[in-house]
């Protein structure tokens, strides 16, 4: 749906006007500047037990930290007090929600004190803020933008700041008592020292987080709030040579009694976000963070998902599904079925790449011991297409120190006559403070089939030094989450060991602030009992007192099979591989430096029956500070396979000589309060020579050929240029110009013809104006 919209309208006017009151700090009392100078914090809470969690040695900290808590009827109030000299503080301004190098304080908050869902809100010296939501008690979701205020001062010998939450921030569980029971959590980053201090002393990188925030009661305060955020887009596309407008509106409306209602229509697709540049030739999905802001609001409950290393074997509900690629049947218009040809070949030739969503809506009920949440969106039909509906329902219950929840999704894709459900129940029970149980069992049910899933594991936390974890996994042939959810893939069952030691006992006089060491077994199979692969993981990371740091991991496999190289093939299933090892070596100099560089090298060697494949690649970059107001980041890497592996068709696959090469710029400016402007650059190039075709047969065994196969020169490329002004809290002017897509060449050219090719010829050329308003 699309709508003309005049800027100039009184609309906007009456829009800026409502949002400038409404950023008049809420308490008549306190005002959030950083400066502690009023009288109601003589009667705050105060916590100054800080221990040091980064590195974990939970030891006395040489300066002191003292945070302040109190509330009233507007909200919660929190205030730190940092002892630090003036010499070394770091000020360094940041994007919201960046984990940059600046002096910072944290503040962690579980309003229901149940360790279900939290919440943490930080303000850095330089006055860049963080909030981010805490699930499955150690899982952070920074795509979430909370309505809160924060600011900082300083003196000579200390620099201050104070955070103000308002009741309506989040949705809470309403008590009957007059007081309320919450959990909270103190954290202040000291850069100049690469430590992090804390209190209580846990760390969000353990296994136990959120369930170990420090209880604190409160006075019980119930609050409403209907927020509106209507959007507008205007956008020219050059290629096109063509404007479109858009408009849309988000609302929020907090019921009280723990009741949160959210309405979209036509919601905001982000278009000032740009995702990540890469060139995927695997079997498996990549997955991309959803930075819509309606799909990233209160979407914590959720939130059940898998991490394997630093990617994710499976999420059950992934938003970016809702809005991607229509469906298109297009036989059903050819002449056959009562069609033309001609409709056929523009059902074919004409896709629409993203689908419209017409409205969405969220639905929250918080208990005292039992939370659940509605979920339903529709989209829009496109030429050629019938949008999709998608609805999920959730519940979860607290009892004592164990939970159990459902969550069930549907969806309904009428364009190719396809229906999809999931069943899926969790379970958690804390059984001591050092040990934890967690399970869940799947169910998926398609037009086509049924399939199942589980997984249960045992993390084991015997004191600071060590954490151990266990864990089986199985998901059958038929299981299928991926109309709504996320799944690297199914067919597949195995066990993990994981064992971490935490070194942090050094001499006074050693440079070395905390070093860890890693092990890990797995083994995996497929539903069939094919043996995929056994593997061994070690590694070793060591942070210095300057804030210097180099990590090293290895990676073995045994001999197994590659079951998705030929895509479900039924003349090869699989791939036999002899073994593979793989290994990182990673370094970073000193943070707090106006210059600080990073090295990274990675390198991996496969034998398979008929050849060895191997890949190194290195990249340094580095980061530059000129001022506090500017950041300048930018990485070069390059790498080299021998006998790069990629399927062709059937059971074909080829191997070639490749060489790929990718370069990162990010540049940051902050020229003034509430302005930001924000560059990005980045390219990505496979350079593949003439390879060899070879064939695969039904044992896994790969044959070579005399047959040749094409090489081919690939170049992706997004650059973005970003210019933001806040007009008030969570209301934005944004002014953006993207150009970028993807390139082919069959020819051999070089590297800098690749990138010029991508440049001259993109597949997007657009320059965006959007603004967003909250009332």
């Amino acid at each position: 749906m699309l709508h003309r919209f005049n800027l100039s309208s009184p609309l906007i006017k009456l829009a800026t006007l409502i949002t400038v009151l409404f950023s008049i700090p809420l308490s008549a009392k306190i005002t959030i500047d950083g400066v502690l100078d009023e009288t109601e914090w003589k009667q705050a809470q105060r916590f100054e037990d800080f221990l040091i969690t980064a590195p974990f040695s939970l030891k006395k900290p040489n300066q002191s930290t003292v945070a302040l808590l109190l509330t009233n009827e507007k909200g919660i109030f929190v205030a730190f007090i940092n002892q630090q000299s003036m010499d070394n503080r770091f000020r360094r301004k940041s994007e919201r929600d960046s984990m940059d190098s600046s002096d910072r304080n944290y503040f962690g908050i579980d309003f229901d004190g149940k360790a279900i869902m939290g919440y943490t809100f930080s303000v850095s010296l330089g006055g860049s803020k963080i909030d981010l939501i805490i699930s499955n008690e150690n899982q952070l979701d920074t795509d979430w933008d909370g309505d809160w205020e924060g600011s900082t001062s300083e003196t000579e010998t200390h620099w201050y700041s104070e955070i103000f939450l308002p009741w309506s921030v989040v949705p809470m569980t309403y008590q009957e008592q007059k007081t309320r029971t919450i959990g909270v959590a103190f954290s202040r980053e000291i850069v100049s020292e690469a430590m992090l201090v804390s209190f209580p002393g846990i760390y969000y990188r353990r296994d136990k987080f959120l369930s170990l925030f420090h209880p604190v009661t409160v006075d019980q305060y119930e609050s409403t709030k209907f927020d509106v955020f209507p959007y507008t887009v205007g956008s020219y596309d050059n290629l096109k040579d063509s404007s479109e407008y858009q408009a849309g509106m988000d609302l929020f409306w907090s019921l009280g009694s723990g009741q949160e209602l959210n309405i979209t229509v036509n919601p905001d697709f982000g278009q000032v976000e740009s995702d990540q540049v890469v060139i995927n030739f695997s079997p498996v999905e990549v997955l991309f963070s959803d930075k819509r802001p309606f799909f990233a609001e209160n979407q914590g409950l959720f939130n059940i998902s898998e991490s394997a290393s630093h990617s994710k074997d499976y999420v059950l509900m992934n938003t970016r599904r809702i809005g991607s690629s229509p469906d298109y049947n297009c036989d059903e218009f050819s002449a056959a079925n009562g069609g033309s040809n001609e409709e056929k070949f523009n059902c074919e030739n004409q896709p629409v790449l993203a689908n419209s969503v017409d409205i969405a809506l969220k639905y929250y009920k918080q208990g005292e011991n039992t939370n659940i949440g509605i979920f339903a969106a529709f989209e829009g039909d496109e030429a050629y297409s019938t949008g999709k509906e998608f609805y999920a329902f959730r519940g979860l219950k607290k009892i004592n120190q164990q939970k159990i929840g459902y969550l069930g999704t549907f969806v309904k894709r009428d364009a190719i006559d396809r229906e999809a459900s999931t069943h899926t129940i969790d379970y958690e029970n804390q059984l001591t403070d050092k040990l934890t149980f967690e399970g869940i069992l799947m169910h998926s049910n398609t037009t086509e089939k049924n399939g199942y899933g589980m997984r249960w594991g045992i993390r084991h936390s015997p004191n600071k030094k060590w954490e151990n974890r266990i864990q089986y996994k199985y998901y059958d042939d038929d299981f299928d989450i991926n109309d709504m959810g996320y799944m690297s893939r199914n067919n597949i069952k195995g066990f993990n060991v994981f064992s971490k030691y935490s070194q942090t006992e050094f001499s006074e006089d050693s440079n070395i602030n905390g070093r860890v060491y890693y092990l890990g077994l797995s083994s995996k199979e497929n539903a069939d009992d094919l043996k995929l692969e056994r593997s061994l993981r070690a590694g070793i990371s060591q942070r210095s007192k300057d804030s210097s740091g180099i990590e090293l991991h290895f990676n073995h496999k045994s001999s197994g099979r590659d079951d998705l190289i030929t895509r479900g093939n039924p003349e090869a299933p699989f791939m036999r591989v002899d073994s593979s090892l793989n290994y990182q070596l990673n370094y970073g100099s000193k943070e707090y430096k106006k210059w600080n560089y990073f090295a990274f090298m990675e390198g991996q060697k496969t034998k398979v029956s008929s050849f060895n494949s191997s890949t190194k690649f290195k990249a340094v970059g580095f980061n530059f500070h000129p001022t506090d107001e500017i950041n300048i980041n930018i990485m070069a890497g390059k790498g080299h396979a021998k006998n790069w592996v990629n399927w062709i068709g059937s059971n074909v696959i080829g191997t070639y000589p490749l060489d790929y090469f990718t370069i990162r710029a990010n540049t940051s400016w902050f020229p003034k309060e509430k302005h930001e402007l924000r560059v990005k650059f980045q390219t990505v190039v496979m350079q593949a020579e003439t390879g060899l075709e070879r064939l695969l047969d039904g044992h896994g065994n790969v044959n070579p050929t005399q047959q040749s196969t094409n090489g081919f020169d690939l170049g992706q490329l997004s650059f973005q240029i970003r210019y933001k002004y806040e007009i008030g809290p969570l209301s934005n002017v944004y002014a953006v110009y993207t150009r970028g897509g993807r390139h082919y060449e069959d020819d051999d050219v070089s590297v800098s013809e690749i990138i010029s090719g991508t440049w001259n010829n993109p597949k997007e050329d657009r320059f965006t104006l959007k603004l967003r308003v909250k009332f």
